[in-house]
């Protein structure tokens, strides 16, 4: 028996190491890699049921093409010949730029990319930007912040509070919970805001639940405690755009005005 080291290719911030024995050609056991720094040997129930999607019986291996109202299969010459025929007729009368090339998967494998060197080849075509999920987030924190920049998620055990916006690191980013719980033991406060309880209750010292749907009247509100408190930072006005006219718009999210919208007492907003 074989064994390789890999790494998951889900699309998923942790990017679990991975251990894959081979024998006789086909993948027997799949299991996390303990020598990987960050999620030494832990991987979640989807990577290991890798195995079972590489073999089940019900994946598309071919070319399917719409057929009565369903789905046929076609060989895939044939189905190659068709997608050139009609590219290369788009390129010929309308430039290549009418291609758009609308990608983005839940595979982070090393062919993701081969289809955008393709395109390259072809003559380059139009392409969105950011992400289907992630783009309206990108472009957020670049008009923010002038820039998208994340820090070492060991960086974490030198904050001194935490907060678990809308996201429950059990379900989505469960190789977070080590660092969260390491910062813990160095004095940090962790609150979860979320409408419903996250499935490590423990995990955090305060709990907000606010309805659903409300989280910009709650941001507004704790802007507003920042502006009449005078905790704003130092400099603001010279350096952020729209300083007045943003403190004039959260100056009418009170305690109480919030508190009804969101359900969230004055109290624990505060």
């Amino acid at each position: 028996m074989d064994t390789f080291r890999t790494t998951c290719p889900l699309d998923c911030f942790d990017a679990c190491g991975l251990l894959v024995h081979v024998d006789g050609g086909r993948v027997v056991k799949i299991e996390g890699d303990p020598d990987h720094p960050i999620t030494k040997g832990f991987i979640c129930s989807k990577g290991r049921l890798h195995i079972q999607r590489l073999y089940s019986p019900e994946r598309v291996l071919q070319p399917q093409r719409k057929k009565d109202g369903g789905w046929a299969p076609v060989p895939w010459d044939h189905a190659l010949d068709l997608i050139a025929a009609e590219l290369l007729e788009i390129k010929k009368n309308y430039g290549t730029l009418a291609v758009l090339h609308h990608y983005y998967t839940g595979h982070q494998g090393v062919l993701r990319d081969l289809d955008r060197r393709f395109f390259n080849a072809f003559g380059g075509v139009t392409e969105p930007r950011g992400s289907l999920c992630y783009g309206a987030g990108i472009e957020a924190q670049r008009y923010d912040f002038g820039g998208l920049a994340c820090h070492d998620w060991a960086d974490l055990i030198n904050s001194k509070t935490i907060i678990l916006w809308g996201r429950n690191p059990g379900a989505t980013s469960i190789h977070l919970i080590p660092f969260l719980q390491e910062a813990k033991k160095h004095g940090a406060r962790v609150i979860s805001i979320n409408p419903v309880q996250i499935d490590l209750p423990d995990l955090a010292d305060e709990h907000v639940q606010l309805k659903p749907g409300t989280d910009g009247a709650l941001a507004l509100g704790l802007a507003h405690l920042v502006f009449r408190e005078g905790n704003e930072a130092p400099g603001m006005t010279r350096y952020v755009e729209g300083v007045g006219p943003f403190a004039a718009m959260v100056a009418r999210y009170t305690p109480t005005r919030v508190a009804e919208i969101t359900g969230v007492s004055p109290g624990q907003a505060r």
